[in-house]
Parts: structure tokens; C-alpha cells; sequence
């Protein structure tokens, strides 16, 4: 038996295919809120968490870090929304995040490293999603290229702190605030 409007149903079943890489977009782009959610969270903690002397030029990064990240939930999920899809909710993000909440420990070179290894799973992860969107859903690839400049310019700048500050690190920081030591000797 035919059915009446055969085109419809030809339609319908080959969409039903063509939806699947779809999903796939869209299951990335949600562990990347779920991500985001803990990055904020993460680069709140540490921005919480710093204090003397680097305590104001890391504040700022932190904070501005944060903002990013949060800023990122948004421009997903409305994407994800204008695909169709289910938003993702606040309960699955401890299952979709690949970013785990920041460790109890204070040590500021180990909030920068974390964060580093952070924004390297993050830009990962996203490279993995925009491969797959790029042909299915060239919209979605745009605003993940976008995602991950901010996350590659986040990982260059912990990268930095970590690889060239290291006076930030040194015990002797108070012959440097003081400037009987400047930040060259310190280095080696």
C-alpha cells in the first residue's frame, strides 16, 4: 500500500538521516556549556583565591577570563535552540563537562597550570566539534571558530604567566615589589 502524500514521507525519512550529524554538533556544543559553567566557576575560585603581590594583575585576568567563559553559555545555547534541539539542563552538566571543578589547592602555580590544562581540553574538544560542523551546519563551525580563538588567546596568556613570570613564583618577591631586585635577576 502507498502511502497518500509520498513525497512527505520521503522527505521525513530522509531527514531522520541527515539529523543524526546534527545531534553530534549539538552534543558538542553542549559539553561546551557544561564546560563553560565550570571554567566560570573555575576562574572565579582562583580570581578568589590570589592575593598579594600578584594579586591585582591576575584578579584582572581571572575575572576577565570568567566573564569570557560565561559569556560563551549564552551564544551556545541559543544556537543549539535555533538548531531545534534540546537545551542542555543544569543537571547533566556534571555528566557533559570534561572540565572538572578547580582543586581545594591555593598554590597559585597550580590554579595557572590547572587552568592551562583546562583551556587545552576545552580548545580540543572544540576543534573535534567544529570538524564535524563544518560541512553539516557552517553557522554552528563560525561561532565555535570564534569560541576557540578566546579559548587559544585564554591558553596563551596562563602559558605565558607560567613559562616567562616566573619572578611571580620566586621566593624573593619582595626585593622586586621594593625594586631592589628587577625581574630579569630573578629569572636567571
Amino acid at each position: 500500500m502507498r502511502p497518500k502524500n509520498l513525497e512527505n514521507f520521503r522527505r521525513k525519512e530522509n531527514n531522520k538521516y541527515l539529523e543524526l550529524p546534527k545531534y553530534a554538533v549539538a552534543g558538542g556544543m553542549q559539553r561546551q556549556i557544561a564546560n563553560a559553567f565550570n571554567l566560570f566557576l573555575n576562574y572565579k575560585y582562583y580570581q578568589w583565591q590570589t592575593s598579594k603581590p600578584h594579586y591585582r594583575d591576575l584578579n584582572f585576568i581571572f575575572d576577565e577570563f570568567a566573564a569570557e567563559a560565561y559569556g560563551t553559555i549564552d551564544r551556545l545555547a541559543e544556537r543549539i535552540r535555533s538548531m531545534g534541539l534540546k537545551r542542555v539542563r543544569l543537571v547533566d552538566f556534571p555528566h557533559l563537562a570534561t572540565v572538572k571543578p578547580a582543586d581545594k589547592e591555593n598554590d597559585i602555580r597550580r590554579m595557572l597550570k590547572e587552568a592551562s590544562l583546562n583551556e587545552l581540553i576545552v580548545i580540543q574538544e572544540l576543534r573535534e566539534t567544529i570538524i564535524k560542523s563544518a560541512m553539516i551546519d557552517p553557522v554552528s563551525a563560525a561561532i565555535l571558530r570564534k569560541l576557540l580563538n578566546t579559548h587559544e588567546k585564554h591558553h596563551w596568556w596562563l602559558r605565558y604567566i607560567l613559562e616567562k613570570r616566573q619572578w611571580i613564583f620566586e621566593k624573593d618577591l619582595k626585593g622586586v615589589l621594593k625594586g631592589e631586585i628587577n625581574e630579569g635577576q630573578v629569572q636567571g
